[in-house]
């Protein structure tokens, strides 16, 4: 099996990004250990997520679809996923319509609460050649906006103390294959939450976290990807 992550904006400095983004779902994911693979017969390919602009996120998708596309050439019966969270859920989906071109399936895509905020084109339609897809997404759910995020608050402070994201929005909504393969599930959590970097003051976080991990673990066992995520407590 071979799986290429792109995970969520985050810090500039690759050391401060690393630190604030150890927990998260897809750093799990990639299953580094003093770098050996933690996960049994699963190559892994991980990218920290795009820059806050959104300019990194075709770039990560080319690197993402190169390593899958090197994968397919040298065995070409290997089974190859996707996985991003936030921009980086825009990432693998341009990724895997890189790959359609060359009619290379993808057996599996778990997305993360993806958001489409970036300048390049496409990363909003998941094509048929991803035979199954698992979408975790944040609940949109005003009482929740107004508890955490008040219009009466300062620009700056909506700018850099903003869990719920509200403006985000989503993408991957459209998928070009069968319907019963398209798995979505709303949580009840901020942004971070559902990439496994919740926030304390979001006091619903830390089940939404827990929610998010044993929905996508179980996603990826039905696809014989030996992976277990954790829900590790919130600490933004």
């Amino acid at each position: 099996m071979y799986l290429a992550i792109v995970d969520g904006t985050g810090d500039f400095g690759d050391d401060s990004y690393a630190a604030s983004m150890r927990n998260s779902f897809c750093m799990q994911m990639a299953g580094r250990v003093a770098g050996e693979s933690r996960w049994g017969g699963v190559h892994t390919d991980y990218q920290r997520g795009p820059s806050l602009e959104g300019y990194r996120v075709s770039d990560k998708a080319a690197l993402a679809s190169a390593f899958l596309r090197r994968a397919h050439k040298a065995q070409p019966d290997s089974r190859l996923m996707l996985a991003g969270y936030s921009r980086g859920g825009s990432s693998v989906i341009m990724a895997a319509e890189q790959l359609a071109h060359d009619k290379i399936p993808i057996h599996g895509m778990f997305l993360f609460d993806p958001v489409a905020r970036h300048a390049s084109s496409g990363g909003e339609v998941i094509p048929a050649n991803v035979q199954k897809v698992w979408v975790a997404r944040r609940s949109q759910d005003p009482a929740m906006i107004a508890k955490y995020e008040p219009l009466d608050v300062p620009v700056l402070r909506l700018v850099t103390s903003n869990p719920m994201r509200p403006s985000f929005g989503g993408t991957g909504r459209k998928y070009l294959g069968e319907r019963h393969n398209l798995h979505e599930q709303t949580f009840r959590g901020s942004h971070g939450a559902l990439g496994g970097v919740g926030w304390a003051k979001v006091t619903e976080d830390k089940d939404c976290q827990r929610q998010v991990a044993s929905w996508m673990s179980h996603a990826m066992r039905s696809v014989h990807l030996p992976i277990t995520l954790v829900s590790h407590a919130p600490v933004g």
